[in-house]
């Protein structure tokens, strides 16, 4: 007989107290997949997700005559689809897990299996979202050029990119609970990156750091401060490219001493990517094996 349930070797009840466990401590970890466009993922519909936006209608600028139709133009839509993936891990124990939510093997396993998820997913987002096609140099007109640091006028332009492609001011977020839900925030831009950038945001002229706002809340616990329109988020896991950048190190940091390593700033709107919801108790599986049994 079978010793597999649908949460291995505990009940049900600890099965989804540890999913909750997991999902609680994964949320404080989550940068990318709180700006998302979030979607659950739906059952029985297949493994590819998609999103779709209306393309902007052009400006009517001539008048309508009386008794006229005028002529209809289509609605034209753009599709932006993805293909869902399933990514888990195995840990090994020695000692036997009793059937209790207070056991400390189980609390600790499901807060490092959340926080592992949450990393996860985060990684595989920043993957994708710095593999955007509209970038921005320091200097240069390509990465292997840079050896210089963020300043105030890569800022501004990467602020007027935005507002000239008609970018919309994040103003809602998902929330930082396990629970499927949105909270509003202040409409400003968001650019989230490495924590290394922190030296180099600090000095740009005009930068106001979190613990000045004043009634003006953060938006993430990673938040850094802002400058002008746009929030910075950084964190640990949004790793740069090592030793992309000039040979011409000019003092940057460079991990290997032969080539600056690029440190890639994203800066984005509301509804620039779209992930499948982290949430809820469907979104996470545990599984428990105890020792000894088979």
């Amino acid at each position: 007989m079978s010793s597999f349930t649908t949460y291995g070797d505990v009940s049900p009840r600890v099965g989804i107290y540890a999913v909750a466990k997991a999902l609680a401590n994964a949320q404080p970890e989550l940068c990318l997949a709180q700006f998302a466009t979030s979607t659950p993922c739906p059952k029985n519909k297949g493994q590819t997700i998609k999103w779709r936006r209306v393309v902007r209608f052009n400006v009517s600028t001539t008048a309508l005559t009386e008794g006229v139709t005028p002529s209809a133009s289509a609605i034209d839509v753009v599709d932006v689809t993805a293909t869902l993936a399933q990514y888990g891990d195995i840990r090994r124990i020695t000692d036997a897990i009793q059937d209790t939510h207070e056991d400390p093997i189980l609390n600790w396993a499901s807060e490092e299996s959340g926080k592992q998820a949450a990393t996860t997913k985060e990684m595989l987002l920043w993957n994708t979202v710095r593999a955007a096609s509209n970038i921005l140099y320091s200097n240069g007109n390509a990465e292997s050029s840079i050896n210089t640091a963020v300043d105030e006028d890569l800022i501004r332009a990467g602020i007027n990119t935005l507002k000239r492609n008609h970018a919309k001011r994040i103003t809602k977020r998902v929330s930082a609970s396990p629970n499927e839900a949105t909270e509003p925030v202040n409409a400003a831009f968001v650019a989230v990156g490495h924590t290394d950038l922190e030296r180099d945001l600090r000095a740009l002229s005009g930068f106001v750091p979190v613990e000045k706002y004043g009634q003006f809340q953060p938006i993430h616990m990673n938040e850094l401060g802002k400058f002008e329109d746009c929030r910075f988020i950084l964190t640990p896991h949004l790793i740069p490219a090592y030793g992309t950048g000039s040979s011409t190190l000019q003092g940057m940091r460079s991990e290997a001493g032969a080539a600056v390593d690029v440190y890639r700033l994203v800066m984005f709107g509301q509804d620039a990517y779209g992930t499948v919801s982290l949430k809820g108790l469907d979104s996470v599986k545990m599984s428990v094996f105890n020792p000894g049994m088979g």
